[in-house]
């Protein structure tokens, strides 16, 4: 009979621990899932951050120095701030290791200039935002951007710059902002990474 009963004791004893296994396991399974969406949503919202970050400072730059851009006065060495960190407009002449894919890259943005389509064209370099992964756009050592901006009205039908100018009300007009984005990944190979857009800005 006590042996009986100490095979029962054992028998509880071994289910027990079973059962406080499985829960550990479980517990720990999900903890890891938990940690595992935690990172998809902090990168997910790390990326909208800099684009949303991005896009509203072009459009800010962009709706203020409209005059500077209609007399072609908009000239090189202009800056703003992008999270944190100098966005320059610039001839990318500075990018002395230009990767191979950015090799045309200089003679486009030789100077700001207004393209054959209508649309104000110019080129930023950005500082590296230590504070951002360096894989990421703002965070590599090499950030640039290419925009084209074409003023329209609120139907987004391409517009001048006298009417533009001379438009009665702030809400019949603004600009489309078209940008793409380099950045160059810090491993061997150095890889390039590019991000195309555009959005629509009002004052």
């Amino acid at each position: 009979m006590k042996n009986n009963e100490q095979g029962g004791i054992l028998l509880d004893i071994l289910i027990a621990m079973g059962i406080l296994v499985i829960v550990s396991t479980l517990a720990m399974k999900a903890k890891l899932n938990a940690k595992i969406v935690d990172d998809r949503a902090f990168a997910k919202s790390s990326s909208e951050f800099q684009l949303e970050g991005f896009t509203e400072k072009v459009g800010t730059f962009a709706l203020n120095r409209i005059p500077m851009l209609c007399s072609n006065q908009l000239g090189m060495g202009s800056t703003f701030d992008v999270n944190g960190s100098k966005a320059t407009i610039s001839s990318m002449t500075n990018l002395a290791a230009t990767p191979r894919d950015l090799g045309s890259l200089k003679n486009r943005c030789s100077k700001p200039k207004l393209s054959s389509t209508g649309q104000f064209y110019f080129c930023i370099d950005i500082e590296k935002n230590p504070d951002i992964h360096p894989n990421s756009f703002l965070g590599a050592t090499s950030n640039v951007a290419e925009l084209a901006i074409r003023l329209v009205d609120r139907w987004q039908q391409p517009i001048d710059c006298n009417r533009y100018n001379n438009s009665l009300s702030k809400a019949d007009i603004g600009i489309q902002i078209y940008y793409r984005q380099y950045w160059t990944q810090p491993n061997k190979n150095r890889d390039t990474h590019q991000k195309s857009g555009f959005y629509y800005a009002v004052q």
